[in-house]
């Protein structure tokens, strides 16, 4: 499929969204169930961190009485974790203020978008599955029944 392009040969932008930009190319992948890409996985990411509140339900199914509760929760970005596999341990470790790895283990939820793509020169790859992190235990769940689970 041939990506659309504006008058000045960029992609055309669709919408801009906290830290995430979704191009007409990336809403027709939408459009058309194809496979997601790491902008759609961005976008929805940003969405869920920016506009959606875990809702639990503090009495038995039918009472009605509900409330929001804030869960300290992590979605590390595609092109972050897509790096996590090409550091070392303590390249991960490393103690600056601004290393999202050293806060993943105080976090109630962390999502990790893991892709199928174990070399860092050729970026993309073919298949995206997701790692979460909780109550310190990690949960693999791919669509491919495990074909990428070397790479999470």
């Amino acid at each position: 499929m041939a990506s659309s392009k504006s008058i000045s040969n960029y992609p055309e932008q669709v919408l801009s969204y906290h830290d995430s930009v979704l191009y007409a190319s990336d809403v027709a992948l939408i459009e058309q169930s194809n496979w997601l890409n790491d902008h759609c996985i961005l976008f929805w990411f940003q969405v869920l961190e920016y506009d959606e509140q875990v809702w639990l339900d503090n009495e038995s199914p039918g009472q009605g009485s509900q409330q929001y509760k804030t869960v300290d929760i992590l979605f590390l970005q595609p092109a972050s974790a897509f790096m996590i596999q090409f550091l070392s341990a303590n390249e991960l470790l490393i103690g600056t203020e601004d290393n999202v790895f050293l806060t993943i283990k105080d976090k109630e939820l962390v999502f990790i978008p893991v892709v199928g793509n174990a070399d860092m020169n050729a970026g993309g790859g073919s298949h995206w599955s997701l790692l979460v992190y909780h109550n310190e235990k990690f949960y693999h769940l791919d669509s491919s029944n495990g074909k990428i689970a070397s790479h999470s």
